[in-house]
């Protein structure tokens, strides 16, 4: 599961991402072979190398792709 709603805690970058995963699920990359982190890592990607964002949402950002990395983001 990538998206968790917490109606609390949402910002307009996690719809970002999920625009990014629908991307990658109507373009079948799950079914080619893309396991959930290397997903994972290229939404996040896209995201910081798209939009402008503040330093702030830009860490938060890497600090997930350091989580994916070391295995501790995807369950």
């Amino acid at each position: 599961m990538w998206f968790r709603w917490n109606p609390e805690k949402l910002r307009i970058v996690d719809m970002l991402e999920e625009v990014n995963h629908w991307q990658q699920y109507k373009n079948g990359l799950q079914k080619a072979g893309y396991s959930p982190e290397a997903l994972e890592l290229m939404a996040k990607r896209a995201i910081i190398n798209t939009y402008n964002l503040d330093n702030q949402l830009k860490k938060e950002l890497l600090h997930d792709i350091k989580r994916v990395l070391n295995g501790e983001y995807v369950k």
